[in-house]
């Protein structure tokens, strides 16, 4: 294992470790399944928790698309260095 995969691995981690933190500290009191529920007719508190949902979500699926860059990267260097064998 060289530095390259040591800092894919790093990196991959990072991503792993932001996710979880976004998820069960930002984005799960808001819209979890232990969050104060809004009933339907309240447009605007409903409009509210989606403005504060959509930025959170939106750097979610960034951190999930770079986490799926890390882990095919980390493939295409495992099968690369299963092959040099």
């Amino acid at each position: 294992m060289d530095d390259s995969d040591l800092r894919i691995l790093g990196a991959s981690d990072g991503y792993v470790h932001a996710l979880v933190h976004l998820r069960m500290y930002l984005i799960a009191p808001i819209d979890g399944p232990y969050s104060p529920g809004i009933h339907p007719r309240h447009t605007r508190k409903l409009a509210a928790k989606t403005a504060r949902l959509k930025p959170l979500r939106e750097f979610e699926a960034w951190l999930v698309a770079r986490h799926l860059e890390c882990k095919e990267a980390w493939d295409r260097t495992n099968r690369r260095g299963k092959r040099d064998e």
